[in-house]
């Protein structure tokens, strides 16, 4: 069985690690031999990138999207003729400090209407930003907007830090919610 060598580029900094088995190339080694190789870093990590053959970064979160990259990795120790081909990953820590999470409940006063109007929509955005998951944000003004969403820039009250939250709008009929 034969070792793997890691670089990992966190920031500015780059360090090597070796993963003992080609069967250890799953998530959850990866991510603790990333908090191994930083023990310093005060975040967890959470998912990490690569740089594919396409030269495209791609981040992987979970154990469900590591099949791409042991291809990438075998592919390239093959194509390379060698078996000490150096993995490079760039660790990420979790992202979401201000800890806010998705209200899907819907109110039980409101219907599916085709079309909603912007002053519905603000008021809309309101009750989610208040209804407690994004209570300490105030909303400071409106970044851009998309096909998916409005980019609102807002404030977290108690660290005052400014931070951009998307708002999606989940047009849902109830029994399409079922």
């Amino acid at each position: 069985m034969n070792t793997i060598e890691v670089r990992f580029q966190f920031g500015r900094e780059c360090r090597s690690a070796l993963l003992e088995s080609e069967d250890f190339l799953t998530f959850d080694s990866l991510i603790r031999l990333a908090e191994h190789t930083f023990p310093s870093c005060k975040h967890p990590f959470t998912a990490f990138m690569y740089v594919d053959d396409d030269r495209d970064e791609v981040t992987v979160s979970s154990e469900l999207e590591m099949g791409p990259l042991r291809n990438f990795y075998f592919r390239t120790c093959q194509e390379q003729m060698c078996s000490k081909f150096i993995l490079k990953l760039k660790p990420m820590v979790n992202r979401n400090h201000a800890n806010l999470t998705i209200d899907t409940s819907a109110c039980p006063d409101q219907q599916h209407q085709g079309r909603k109007n912007a002053s519905y929509l603000e008021a809309n955005v309101e009750h989610i930003l208040s209804s407690g998951n994004m209570l300490s944000l105030d909303i400071l003004d409106i970044i851009g907007t998309g096909n998916s969403g409005i980019v609102r820039r807002c404030r977290n009250r108690r660290t005052q830090q400014i931070l951009a939250v998307k708002i999606i709008s989940l047009d849902f009929h109830k029994n399409e919610k079922k």
